[in-house]
């Protein structure tokens, strides 16, 4: 009797703490569902932010590239097409900026308000902006700043005097500034050697 009953408890201590490991791994899984859907809600909130940007900034005259556009460009000559980002159902639902970043931003012969490029750092990823021929005062061009991925900058033709611009350069120290007061300093970018979106039609 007294085996049978040490063998009952062992069974029952066996199963209990079977059912705690399954409760454990349930609950785990819990968490992991509605960590993932809050982090899934955040991108879509971001996307849609993205998106309101983009569109002011072509509502205000500029143009912007995506990453796998700008991928594309930078093989133009290879003559392949760019494969779209994501899948097509993220793309119908959520929109491309879901499933992409802006890579690049061009305004030309633009009269830029502050909140043109202040909005700009909801677009972190941007690599290359190309203001040329903008007016613009030096607070509202300080806003590049909050870029942190900025490599490349055309400031050619802006209602920047020049002391401003030599400002601005020392506010990005790893931009390469494109300005006739360069001369042909290595900030200068020719307008030859860059991809085509960056040219002026």
């Amino acid at each position: 009797m007294v085996l049978a009953a040490q063998v009952t408890s062992l069974l029952k201590s066996s199963c209990d703490r079977r059912w705690l490991a399954v409760a454990a791994i349930l609950a785990l899984l819990g968490v992991a569902a509605i960590c993932l859907d809050q982090f899934k809600k955040r991108r879509i909130s971001q996307a849609r932010e993205r998106a309101k940007v983009v569109a002011a900034i072509k509502a205000a005259g500029g143009s912007v590239t995506y990453q796998y556009q700008w991928e594309a460009d930078l093989n133009y000559d290879s003559g392949r097409r760019a494969p779209l980002p994501g899948s097509a159902e993220s793309r119908k639902r959520y929109g491309l900026d879901y499933v992409d970043d802006v890579a690049y931003v061009g305004f030309f012969d633009t009269n830029l308000v502050f909140g043109d490029i202040a909005q700009l750092h909801v677009l972190s990823e941007i690599k290359q902006m190309n203001l040329d021929g903008c007016q613009l005062t030096f607070e509202t061009a300080a806003e590049l700043t909050k870029l942190p991925k900025l490599e490349w900058l055309s400031l050619d033709r802006t209602s920047l005097t020049n002391s401003e611009v030599r400002r601005l350069a020392k506010l990005l120290p790893s931009v390469r500034i494109s300005h006739p007061i360069f001369g042909s300093s290595t900030n200068v970018i020719i307008g030859d050697d860059l991809p085509p979106y960056h040219r002026r039609n």
